[in-house]
Protein backbone atom coordinates (compact mmCIF):
# COMPACT_ATOMS: atom_id res chain seq x y z
CA UNK A 1 0.00 0.00 0.00
CA UNK A 2 1.14 3.54 -0.75
CA UNK A 3 0.55 6.82 1.06
CA UNK A 4 1.50 10.45 0.52
CA UNK A 5 1.66 13.12 3.21
CA UNK A 6 1.47 16.71 2.00
CA UNK A 7 2.34 19.67 4.20
CA UNK A 8 2.96 23.37 4.09
CA UNK A 9 5.16 25.44 6.38
CA UNK A 10 2.85 28.40 6.78
CA UNK A 11 3.66 29.80 10.20
CA UNK A 12 6.53 30.47 12.60
CA UNK A 13 9.51 28.29 13.48
CA UNK A 14 7.80 26.58 16.42
CA UNK A 15 4.86 25.61 14.22
CA UNK A 16 7.25 24.41 11.50
CA UNK A 17 9.01 22.17 13.99
CA UNK A 18 5.76 20.78 15.37
CA UNK A 19 4.45 20.14 11.88
CA UNK A 20 7.60 18.31 10.77
CA UNK A 21 7.54 16.23 13.97
CA UNK A 22 3.93 15.22 13.38
CA UNK A 23 4.74 14.28 9.77
CA UNK A 24 7.59 11.99 10.89
CA UNK A 25 5.37 10.52 13.60
CA UNK A 26 2.64 9.86 11.02
CA UNK A 27 5.21 8.35 8.65
CA UNK A 28 6.27 5.80 11.27
CA UNK A 29 2.67 4.98 12.22
CA UNK A 30 1.72 4.48 8.56
CA UNK A 31 4.69 2.18 8.03
CA UNK A 32 3.58 0.04 11.00
CA UNK A 33 0.30 -0.74 9.23
CA UNK A 34 1.96 -1.51 5.93
CA UNK A 35 2.17 1.73 3.94
CA UNK A 36 5.09 3.03 1.93
CA UNK A 37 5.27 6.76 2.67
CA UNK A 38 6.24 9.72 0.52
CA UNK A 39 6.11 13.29 1.82
CA UNK A 40 5.65 16.45 -0.22
CA UNK A 41 6.51 19.67 1.64
CA UNK A 42 5.65 23.04 0.15
CA UNK A 43 8.08 25.68 1.41
CA UNK A 44 6.64 28.37 -0.84
CA UNK A 45 3.95 29.40 1.62
CA UNK A 46 6.23 29.94 4.63
CA UNK A 47 6.24 33.49 6.03
CA UNK A 48 10.04 33.86 5.99
CA UNK A 49 11.01 35.28 2.62
CA UNK A 50 14.42 35.49 1.00
CA UNK A 51 15.48 37.02 -2.30
CA UNK A 52 14.33 34.79 -5.15
CA UNK A 53 12.56 31.46 -4.85
CA UNK A 54 15.35 29.48 -3.20
CA UNK A 55 14.22 27.72 -0.01
CA UNK A 56 17.39 25.73 0.59
CA UNK A 57 17.89 27.70 3.80
CA UNK A 58 15.39 25.41 5.54
CA UNK A 59 17.53 22.40 4.64
CA UNK A 60 20.21 24.04 6.80
CA UNK A 61 17.76 24.37 9.69
CA UNK A 62 15.86 21.05 9.65
CA UNK A 63 16.72 17.37 9.14
CA UNK A 64 14.53 16.45 6.19
CA UNK A 65 16.57 13.28 5.72
CA UNK A 66 14.59 11.67 8.56
CA UNK A 67 11.78 11.33 6.03
CA UNK A 68 11.95 8.13 3.98
CA UNK A 69 11.06 9.86 0.72
CA UNK A 70 10.63 13.62 0.52
CA UNK A 71 9.97 16.07 -2.27
CA UNK A 72 10.49 19.76 -1.48
CA UNK A 73 8.40 22.03 -3.68
CA UNK A 74 7.76 25.74 -3.94
CA UNK A 75 4.26 25.92 -5.28
CA UNK A 76 0.58 25.75 -4.60
CA UNK A 77 -0.19 23.23 -1.86
CA UNK A 78 -3.91 23.39 -2.61
CA UNK A 79 -3.23 22.50 -6.23
CA UNK A 80 -0.99 19.60 -5.16
CA UNK A 81 -3.74 18.28 -2.87
CA UNK A 82 -6.40 18.67 -5.55
CA UNK A 83 -4.31 16.71 -8.05
CA UNK A 84 -3.64 13.90 -5.56
CA UNK A 85 -7.31 13.64 -4.64
CA UNK A 86 -8.09 12.67 -8.24
CA UNK A 87 -6.37 9.29 -7.85
CA UNK A 88 -5.99 8.74 -4.10
CA UNK A 89 -8.21 8.69 -1.01
CA UNK A 90 -7.86 11.55 1.47
CA UNK A 91 -8.01 9.95 4.92
CA UNK A 92 -6.74 12.71 7.20
CA UNK A 93 -6.45 16.48 7.21
CA UNK A 94 -5.04 18.39 10.14
CA UNK A 95 -6.17 22.02 10.20
CA UNK A 96 -5.20 22.38 6.52
CA UNK A 97 -1.55 22.03 7.59
CA UNK A 98 -0.86 18.45 6.58
CA UNK A 99 -2.95 15.90 4.72
CA UNK A 100 -2.67 12.12 4.25
CA UNK A 101 -3.62 10.38 0.99
CA UNK A 102 -3.63 6.60 0.48
CA UNK A 103 -4.27 4.26 -2.43
CA UNK A 104 -6.15 1.79 -0.21
CA UNK A 105 -7.76 2.59 3.10
CA UNK A 106 -6.76 0.33 5.99
CA UNK A 107 -9.07 -0.19 8.94
CA UNK A 108 -5.99 0.19 11.15
CA UNK A 109 -5.59 3.84 10.15
CA UNK A 110 -8.27 4.94 12.62
CA UNK A 111 -6.23 3.44 15.48
CA UNK A 112 -3.43 5.99 15.01
CA UNK A 113 -3.27 8.38 17.95
CA UNK A 114 -2.28 11.69 16.40
CA UNK A 115 0.04 14.05 18.25
CA UNK A 116 -2.02 17.21 17.69
CA UNK A 117 -1.55 19.48 20.72
CA UNK A 118 -0.84 16.67 23.17
CA UNK A 119 2.96 17.07 23.12
CA UNK A 120 3.09 19.51 26.04
CA UNK A 121 1.87 17.00 28.62
CA UNK A 122 3.06 13.66 27.18
CA UNK A 123 6.28 11.81 27.95
CA UNK A 124 5.63 8.76 25.76
CA UNK A 125 6.35 10.44 22.41
CA UNK A 126 9.70 9.71 20.71
CA UNK A 127 12.42 12.26 21.45
CA UNK A 128 13.62 13.45 18.06
CA UNK A 129 15.92 16.38 17.37
CA UNK A 130 14.81 17.61 13.96
CA UNK A 131 17.28 20.47 13.80
CA UNK A 132 20.34 20.08 11.60
CA UNK A 133 23.73 19.03 12.93
CA UNK A 134 25.11 22.48 12.04
CA UNK A 135 22.50 24.26 14.12
CA UNK A 136 22.57 21.74 16.98
CA UNK A 137 26.35 22.03 17.32
CA UNK A 138 26.02 25.82 17.60
CA UNK A 139 23.28 25.46 20.24
CA UNK A 140 25.42 23.09 22.31
CA UNK A 141 28.21 25.66 22.37
CA UNK A 142 25.71 28.28 23.55
CA UNK A 143 24.42 25.99 26.31
CA UNK A 144 27.93 25.74 27.80
CA UNK A 145 27.77 29.48 28.52
CA UNK A 146 25.00 28.84 31.08
CA UNK A 147 26.03 25.56 32.68
CA UNK A 148 24.04 22.46 33.51
CA UNK A 149 21.44 23.60 36.03
CA UNK A 150 19.17 26.50 35.09
CA UNK A 151 15.47 27.20 34.75
CA UNK A 152 13.60 28.88 31.92
CA UNK A 153 11.28 31.83 31.41
CA UNK A 154 9.53 32.12 28.06
CA UNK A 155 8.31 35.70 27.60
CA UNK A 156 5.92 35.92 24.66
CA UNK A 157 2.81 38.06 25.16
CA UNK A 158 0.81 38.12 21.95
CA UNK A 159 0.38 41.68 20.81
CA UNK A 160 1.43 43.68 17.78
CA UNK A 161 5.11 44.54 17.58
CA UNK A 162 4.87 48.30 17.86
CA UNK A 163 6.90 49.80 20.69
CA UNK A 164 3.93 51.13 22.66
CA UNK A 165 2.35 47.67 22.93
CA UNK A 166 5.66 46.02 23.85
CA UNK A 167 6.19 48.65 26.57
CA UNK A 168 2.65 48.20 27.83
CA UNK A 169 3.12 44.42 28.04
CA UNK A 170 6.37 44.88 29.93
CA UNK A 171 4.72 47.17 32.47
CA UNK A 172 2.01 44.55 33.00
CA UNK A 173 4.49 41.69 33.52
CA UNK A 174 7.40 43.41 35.31
CA UNK A 175 6.25 42.27 38.74
CA UNK A 176 5.91 38.67 37.55
CA UNK A 177 9.40 38.72 36.01
CA UNK A 178 10.84 40.21 39.21
CA UNK A 179 9.11 37.63 41.39
CA UNK A 180 10.43 34.74 39.30
CA UNK A 181 13.99 36.07 39.53
CA UNK A 182 13.70 36.63 43.29
CA UNK A 183 12.09 33.26 44.02
CA UNK A 184 14.92 31.58 42.09
CA UNK A 185 17.73 33.80 43.33
CA UNK A 186 20.02 30.81 43.79
CA UNK A 187 19.62 29.68 40.16
CA UNK A 188 20.29 31.05 36.70
CA UNK A 189 17.07 31.91 34.88
CA UNK A 190 17.35 31.62 31.11
CA UNK A 191 14.99 34.22 29.67
CA UNK A 192 13.82 33.51 26.14
CA UNK A 193 12.39 36.56 24.40
CA UNK A 194 12.78 38.44 21.15
CA UNK A 195 11.78 41.75 22.77
CA UNK A 196 14.68 44.23 22.99
CA UNK A 197 12.84 46.35 25.58
CA UNK A 198 12.70 43.35 27.92
CA UNK A 199 16.43 42.75 27.50
CA UNK A 200 17.16 46.41 28.21
CA UNK A 201 14.96 46.34 31.29
CA UNK A 202 16.84 43.33 32.68
CA UNK A 203 20.25 44.81 31.96
CA UNK A 204 19.28 47.94 33.89
CA UNK A 205 17.68 46.02 36.76
CA UNK A 206 19.24 44.91 40.05
CA UNK A 207 19.06 41.26 39.02
CA UNK A 208 22.12 39.31 37.93
CA UNK A 209 20.85 35.70 38.12
CA UNK A 210 19.68 35.49 34.53
CA UNK A 211 21.02 34.56 31.11
CA UNK A 212 19.65 36.05 27.93
CA UNK A 213 20.60 35.70 24.28
CA UNK A 214 22.32 38.96 23.32
CA UNK A 215 21.36 38.51 19.69
CA UNK A 216 19.10 41.37 18.61
CA UNK A 217 16.03 39.74 17.09
CA UNK A 218 14.06 41.92 14.69
CA UNK A 219 10.38 42.35 15.46
CA UNK A 220 9.00 39.19 13.89
CA UNK A 221 5.97 40.48 12.04
CA UNK A 222 7.53 43.76 10.92
CA UNK A 223 11.03 42.70 9.94
CA UNK A 224 11.02 39.03 8.97
CA UNK A 225 7.66 37.73 7.90
CA UNK A 226 6.60 38.82 4.46
CA UNK A 227 9.69 40.90 3.66
CA UNK A 228 12.59 39.90 1.44
CA UNK A 229 15.89 39.78 3.30
CA UNK A 230 19.33 38.35 2.66
CA UNK A 231 19.44 34.55 3.04
CA UNK A 232 22.46 34.54 5.37
CA UNK A 233 20.85 37.18 7.56
CA UNK A 234 17.70 35.08 7.79
CA UNK A 235 19.75 31.97 8.60
CA UNK A 236 21.40 33.77 11.54
CA UNK A 237 17.99 34.87 12.85
CA UNK A 238 16.54 31.37 12.58
CA UNK A 239 19.67 29.77 14.08
CA UNK A 240 19.52 32.04 17.13
CA UNK A 241 15.79 31.39 17.44
CA UNK A 242 16.46 27.64 17.45
CA UNK A 243 19.06 28.20 20.19
CA UNK A 244 16.41 29.66 22.48
CA UNK A 245 14.20 26.63 21.80
CA UNK A 246 17.15 24.29 22.41
CA UNK A 247 18.18 25.92 25.69
CA UNK A 248 14.60 25.67 26.98
CA UNK A 249 14.67 21.91 26.28
CA UNK A 250 17.31 21.59 29.03
CA UNK A 251 15.22 23.36 31.69
CA UNK A 252 13.61 21.31 34.47
CA UNK A 253 11.23 24.19 35.16
CA UNK A 254 9.85 26.65 32.59
CA UNK A 255 7.75 29.68 33.46
CA UNK A 256 5.40 30.87 30.74
CA UNK A 257 4.53 34.54 30.37
CA UNK A 258 2.32 34.26 27.34
CA UNK A 259 -1.36 34.99 26.94
CA UNK A 260 -1.75 32.54 24.07
CA UNK A 261 -0.82 28.99 23.11
CA UNK A 262 2.69 29.24 21.63
CA UNK A 263 4.19 26.35 19.68
CA UNK A 264 7.61 27.86 20.40
CA UNK A 265 7.85 25.53 23.39
CA UNK A 266 7.11 22.41 21.34
CA UNK A 267 10.79 21.48 21.01
CA UNK A 268 11.33 21.80 24.77
CA UNK A 269 8.58 19.16 25.22
CA UNK A 270 9.31 16.85 22.30
CA UNK A 271 13.06 16.87 22.98
CA UNK A 272 12.90 17.12 26.76
CA UNK A 273 16.55 16.75 27.86
CA UNK A 274 15.74 16.54 31.57
CA UNK A 275 14.55 13.77 33.88
CA UNK A 276 11.41 15.75 34.80
CA UNK A 277 8.02 14.87 33.31
CA UNK A 278 6.50 17.39 30.90
CA UNK A 279 3.43 17.41 33.15
CA UNK A 280 5.56 18.99 35.91
CA UNK A 281 7.87 21.34 34.01
CA UNK A 282 5.59 24.20 32.98
CA UNK A 283 4.21 27.05 35.09
CA UNK A 284 1.36 27.72 34.75
CA UNK A 285 0.49 24.17 33.72
CA UNK A 286 -0.95 23.49 30.29
CA UNK A 287 -4.58 22.33 30.16
CA UNK A 288 -5.02 18.78 28.88
CA UNK A 289 -6.96 18.63 25.61
CA UNK A 290 -8.61 15.47 24.28
CA UNK A 291 -6.79 13.76 21.37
Amino acid sequence: MKSIITAGFNSGLGDMYTNLYQIIYLQEELKKIGYEVKTIIDLGINPYKVDGENRDIFKRIFKFDLLDSVEIVVGDLEKVNNNLSQDLIKVYNYEHIHTVFVDKRSSKFDSIKHVKYSWYYRDDLPKINLFSDEVTKYCELKSKEIGDDYIGLHYRPFSSDNEDNIQSDLENYKLEINNILEENHDKIVFISTNKLLVKEYLKNSKYTNYYINDFVFPNVHDSIRGLLINEEELFEILKETVCDMYLLSKCKKIYRIANWFSAFLSFSCLYNQTNVSNTLRYYPKYPIRPL
